[in-house]
């Protein structure tokens, strides 16, 4: 049998030398790897901008709330340890909307069958705003007036008796279930003015946990930044 070299030759020229391979291997790689970076960073802009509209939507509940019932409502930021990390600091995670219960008031109990109420009490009221999974409140002066130092004067929680509507319709005692280190607490009353200085500027902003743990916030390219008017209770919001 004769063997055809010329053939041969010109099946051996269309097959992939070694380096061809690994060059094919390289650029499979780094296009893996930008594809991962991609996802992972869309990912996160996802859970800041959803994040970020939970608050918003709990300030406007909490202005339309006041605005209707006639009632003082507050908006209570809480800070706690992230009960992933043993070894996490404790940050601003979450929100949550109260409605205040005057002396006197019907209690909102549906078991006290109307009775006038003896002492405050203070009712949560919709969801709890929990920061997406790596996001967090900012408590940066330069990023949060609301939970930076100069708001240090509203750190007291007003509502002692916080009540929440249990499984069977009567209102329980509230459990938060972190341990709660520091609160601040916005309220809005029916006429829409608020707690806070009129003569300052009041803003929050949700952004990824480590541009919060950064010593330098201007490298912070990714937030949501939600703001107050202290006057009227108006809000603006700012997604860049």
């Amino acid at each position: 049998m004769k063997t055809n070299w010329s053939t041969l030759s010109r099946g051996l020229n269309k097959a992939f030398t070694m380096i061809e391979m690994l060059a094919v291997i390289l650029i499979v790689a780094i296009l893996a790897g930008s594809a991962t970076f991609y996802i992972a960073d869309t990912m996160s802009a996802l859970r800041l901008t959803m994040t970020g509209e939970q608050m918003l939507s709990l300030f406007s509940s909490a202005q339309q709330t006041a605005s209707s019932e006639g009632r003082v409502v507050e908006i209570r930021f809480l800070k706690y340890q992230d009960l992933g990390k043993s070894a996490g600091q404790p940050m601003y995670r979450s929100a949550v909307l109260l409605r205040h219960y005057q002396v006197g008031e019907s209690s909102p109990d549906p078991a006290d069958q109307g009775i006038p109420l003896a002492a405050p009490m203070s009712v949560v009221s919709g969801d709890r705003v929990d920061a997406a999974s790596g996001v967090v409140f900012s408590e940066d002066n330069t990023m949060s007036s609301l939970l930076g130092k100069s708001s240090a004067g509203m750190s007291n929680a007003v509502g002692n008796n916080v009540k929440v509507k249990g499984t069977n319709g009567r209102f329980e005692d509230w459990n938060f279930p972190h341990q709660v280190t520091e609160s601040v607490s916005v309220l809005i009353h029916p006429d829409g003015t608020t707690n806070l200085a009129p003569s300052e500027k009041w803003f929050v902003t949700a952004l990824d946990q480590r541009s919060e743990e950064s010593s330098d916030k201007s490298n912070a390219k990714n937030f949501y930044c939600v703001q107050i008017d202290p006057a009227n209770s108006r809000i603006v919001s700012y997604r860049p």
